[in-house]
């Protein structure tokens, strides 16, 4: 009886940690407290080695990936070698565009390190987004806060020389 007791805590701790990382992504920002909870409630944990893929370029993986701990890397393939083009770490959100609608995946996504990640998919997703059509705005306004900042950060880092090869995406 004990254990079952023992369960329900772990359970209740797990939730609100969750609870805790949903509130501190970005973008789930503005969302309304009760799907807060269930996204928070429907995240699932994951622990997986170093050199597991959990994309292959080309695949629709139809979820979206919070770094508890560990790390994991985005390759692409570059005249027949694997490189990897940005690595990510603790306490950072990826693929939350895959949640919105099928994205086949142009990179490779692989662990680096031993991860435990917290996954969320696109099916449970848009259950919630049905069922609060008050999601719509916050999700269009999200979306396109983080192209902006992702335009951003990729300008700032390129040379003048290769602007012109940059597709601008937000004017």
């Amino acid at each position: 009886m004990s254990s079952s007791l023992e369960d329900g805590k772990k359970h209740v701790s797990e939730l609100q940690r969750n609870l805790e990382i949903v509130r501190e992504i970005e973008f789930f920002e503005g969302f309304p407290p009760e799907v807060v909870k269930l996204i928070a409630y429907l995240f699932e944990q994951g622990r997986y080695r170093a050199g597991d893929v959990l994309i292959e370029r080309g695949d629709d993986p139809g979820m979206a990936f919070y770094i508890i701990s560990g790390a994991l890397g985005v390759y692409l393939e570059v005249d027949k070698k694997e490189r990897l083009l940005r690595s990510y770490g603790e306490k950072e959100f990826i693929g939350a565009f895959s949640l919105v609608g099928s994205m086949p995946s142009l990179f490779t996504l692989k662990v680096e390190e031993p991860s435990t990640l917290l996954i969320l998919n696109r099916d449970q997703f848009l259950t919630i987004r049905e069922k609060h059509p008050q999601l719509a705005p916050l999700l269009r306004k999200t979306m396109l806060k983080q192209l902006r900042l992702w335009e951003q950060r990729n300008l700032e880092n390129l040379d003048l020389c290769c602007l012109q090869k940059v597709g601008v995406t937000l004017l």
